[in-house]
């Protein structure tokens, strides 16, 4: 019997989401958030796959508006550079090993609105290229997808011209002009070029014609103006109020979009998605599909179809349909009159809309999965499509390689993502569900305080709380109430950067916290003058000098016994502090001989040390894990990636000290000898069943929990929507088809300890599910060791607290949505 105790109190507020952009080979997308923060999220088919495999703290005071990616360097990986514009006027070049600043530049012109790469082709016409060939598929989703294909691979017919020019980025400027940078080598950074006319009011908008020769800008004053880049002349105005609902005095162009065909797409202030002659700047279509500003606009990689999202929270796909097909689709098209008053010509047609987020939409980007055809969940899609299940409602019937993928977000912090080629036949996936979830660690060996000791990390503070979980639950479908949490320290950070990572001792008597800077280590005293909760302190904080030498950190975590401080740092470099003498004792390092061109240029997101303080593991962003041996202080083992996708979790068994179990992005948990640098015994047996079931688990994995106890069997893996309660004592494969191989037939059994065997029909052992037979029927075959818990609220953490009771930190969603502020559009149903 499981004891579940809630928790309701901790504070959680995620921030807005207010720009998005795809990475050069279009395998990732990153995401900056109001406070700050930018998040590199990787690209999925479907519902599975998606994780955030970086995270750049935010900044106080550092508003950011645009985010871009350039073209590589000779070096750098192909995901491109990262750079970053804000309202206070500087671009920044992110690096992704360090997570740092590479280079910051000033605008020259105050705030920047947005910032725009010129198109290059050449890069991107490989890449898709070589995916392509890959592809084997002939169903209905490939052929809907091949006019997708077939022009990112034609490209320009200029490329060869373009191979050796620097790439240029455009900027639109408070002071009201475009300034034009280019991106030079790793040395140089990025340049300033030139600047164009200075206009009256402020430049929100900016794109580039496709030849690279032209610019457009929209602005505060309601025009859209072309520029010449080499002659530094306008070669037209739109008045963009003449076509939609606004007058051009109040009217603000939020978005500018340039087709491959030429045409212009602008969305403005009014509400109305305008489509213009590239060539005369003429007006060709007018459509005012939303209730409120239009401010974003993606087009599918076809160009055939537009997106538009806006500040009444929709997202709109428009579809380029020629005469000839409309004509052919509309019936009524036979009778003479019909036809005569028929407008004529190629239009944009209104296709549907969808109404996921609860407030501003103010981004939107297109990218593309890369799935081996490998992974379990293809080997699925391909059952699903010989059973009678309807593929219309399955995530998995668009979980494709090369399938375009919409990603929208906006004010309510919420990520969504369609399908670009069947907008409207699917359910949008809900990426992240619980948005910036604080991060939590447990001390369950408090040496200060009574019970069990949890941290909490914020943007700015970190909390410990005291935790008391003494009050039974009966059943964990049955909220149990804890008794109230007991705050007992309270650590601000008052440098500008946000927190990046932090940790508490399994003791409780230390924390660690590291910013943008450097890291500190505090020491938790009792206070015993002060016996009750006063101000919301009971442990006085002294602050412990570190060793000067050590530099920022996105990763640290202590050692079992509290006597070690361990320190992620560049290169995968791993500092090792000594908590008593303040000492650094060692650095380990990943041999060069053993570093893949992948691996090398990881970061380590998180660590778990061993019971008996032998093995520290590291899990790095490209997917491999690096083993460490603590006592010899030597590496010890890089473990291949296990599917594609990094770890999401990670935890050594408390019993069997060189047991490693690990989940991945896919949903996928794996068992590792890490002494013998074998797959352990268990996953060889039961490995493939146990991933079976959990491509039914709902929601990405984002922690996993043990017992500290050594005889502990089970584990928990969990997500924001649910946990997976797996039994390894009790997990056992369907011997029905170990011996169908054999010809010989089987049930499924459980041997109890008095020698006796009982046939195991369900789960839970009580006999009413999930055998072969029951009472001569046919019943659906499923392991008895798992059990699939949903939550009714999302689920920041969860964690051991006892051999059989868990503490789990929740929020309702609507809660966090009153944080928010209250949206500019509200739809009432009906209207």
């Amino acid at each position: 019997m499981l004891e579940v105790h809630r928790c309701r109190q901790i504070d959680w507020a995620p921030s807005a989401i207010v720009a998005l952009a795809t990475s050069f080979d279009g395998t990732v997308v990153a995401a900056a958030r109001e406070n700050g923060a930018i998040e590199i999220w990787s690209v999925a088919a479907g519902s599975v796959g998606w994780h955030c495999q970086l995270k750049i703290a935010g900044r106080k005071d550092a508003a950011v508006s645009s985010l871009v990616w350039c073209q590589p360097g000779a070096e750098d990986e192909p995901r491109g550079r990262l750079f970053s514009a804000a309202l206070d006027g500087f671009i920044t070049e992110w690096d992704l090993r360090t997570l740092q600043p590479k280079e910051v530049v000033e605008s020259m012109g105050g705030s920047v609105w947005q910032l725009v790469a010129e198109h290059t082709t050449r890069i991107q016409k490989k890449t898709m290229s070589d995916e392509v060939l890959q592809s084997t598929g002939s169903s209905k989703e490939d052929e809907g997808r091949s006019d997708s294909e077939d022009v990112s691979i034609s490209g320009s017919e200029d490329e060869p011209q373009n191979e050796n020019r620097e790439q240029r980025v455009a900027l639109a400027c408070e002071d009201g002009c475009v300034r034009i940078f280019a991106v030079a080598d790793r040395q140089l950074g990025m340049l300033y070029r030139q600047s164009l006319p200075r206009i009256k009011g402020r430049v929100l908008s900016v794109a580039w014609t496709w030849d690279g020769t032209q610019v457009l800008a929209g602005g505060s004053d309601g025009c859209i103006r072309c520029w010449d880049i080499a002659s530094n002349c306008e070669v037209y105005r739109i008045t963009a109020g003449i076509g939609g609902k606004g007058s051009a005095s109040d009217l603000c162009i939020w978005d500018l979009l340039v087709l491959r065909d030429g045409s212009i797409v602008s969305g403005d202030s009014s509400g109305s998605t305008q489509f213009w002659d590239g060539k005369q700047g003429t007006l060709i279509q007018v459509q005012t599909r939303h209730n409120a500003d239009v401010l974003a606009l993606a087009a599918s990689p076809d160009h055939r179809s537009v997106f538009s999202a806006g500040a009444d929270g929709q997202v709109v796909q428009f579809h380029w349909v020629e005469e000839s097909s409309r004509m052919a689709d509309n019936p009524l098209t036979s009778s003479p009159v019909d036809f005569m008053m028929r407008p004529t010509g190629d239009k944009w047609v209104y296709v549907g809309g969808k109404r996921t987020h609860t407030h501003d939409v103010r981004a939107l980007t297109v990218a593309f999965p890369i799935i081996n055809e490998d992974l379990p969940v293809q080997k699925r899609r391909k059952q699903l499509q010989k059973s009678k299940l309807s593929p219309q409602t399955d995530y998995r019937k668009w979980a494709l390689s090369q399938t375009a993928m919409l990603i929208s977000g906006g004010n309510d912090a919420k990520l969504f993502a369609y399908p670009a080629n069947s907008f409207l036949l699917f359910y949008p996936h809900d990426i992240s569900p619980a948005p910036e979830r604080p991060f939590f660690q447990l001390a369950r060996q408090s040496a200060v305080q009574s019970g069990t000791l949890m941290m909490a990390q914020h943007p700015t503070w970190v909390d410990v709380w005291n935790i008391d979980t003494y009050e039974p639950a009966p059943n964990m479908h049955h909220q149990s109430n804890a008794q109230p949490l007991k705050l007992l320290a309270r650590i601000k950070c008052k440098l500008s950067g946000h927190i990046t990572c932090s940790a508490i001792s399994g003791n409780g008597c230390l924390v660690a916290v590291s910013d943008c800077q450097r890291p500190r280590l505090y020491q938790l005293e009792h206070d015993f003058t002060n016996n009750c909760v006063s101000g919301g302190k009971m442990m006085q904080i002294c602050k412990k000098k570190l060793p000067p030498v050590l530099r920022a950190t996105h990763c640290m975590i202590f050692s079992a016994d509290s006597g070690r401080l361990l320190l992620a740092g560049p290169k995968l470099s791993v500092s090792v502090v000594d908590t008593k003498s303040l000492e650094l004792v060692h650095t380990f390092q990943v041999p060069s001989e053993t570093v893949q061109s992948k691996l090398a240029k990881a970061v380590i997101m998180l660590m778990s040390t061993s019971s008996d303080g032998q093995w520290l593991a590291a899990a790095t962003s490209s997917g491999h894990v690096v083993v460490f041996n603590m006592e010899t202080l030597r590496y010890h083992w890089t473990v291949p990636v296990f599917d594609g996708t990094p770890a999401t979790a990670a935890v050594f068994h408390a019993g069997f000290s060189n047991v490693l179990i690990v989940s991945s992005a896919a949903n996928q948990l794996y068992v590792l000898d890490v002494e013998m640098k074998v797959p352990g015994e268990w996953y060889k047996r039961y490995g493939m069943h146990i991933a079976k079931q959990l491509l039914e688990f709902p929601g990405g994995i984002v922690g996993l929990s043990l017992p500290l106890s050594p005889d502990s069997t089970s584990i928990i893996a969990y997500s924001s929507s649910a946990m997976c309660v797996i039994d390894f004592s009790k997990l056992m494969l369907d011997e029905g088809e170990e011996d169908r191989d054999r010809g010989v037939k089987a049930v499924n059994s459980q041997e109890h300890g008095n020698g006796t065997r009982e046939l195991v029909v369900n789960g839970n052992g009580n006999g009413n599910g999930n055998g072969h037979k029951q009472n001569g029927s046919d019943v659906p075959k499923k392991s008895i060791g798992t059990r699939f818990v949903p939550f009714k609220n999302p689920v920041l953490f969860l964690g051991h607290t006892g051999f059989s009771s868990v503490f789990v930190v929740e929020k309702p969603w609507s809660e966090v949505l009153q944080q928010f502020p209250a949206p500019v559009f509200r739809h009432v149903f009906g209207t």
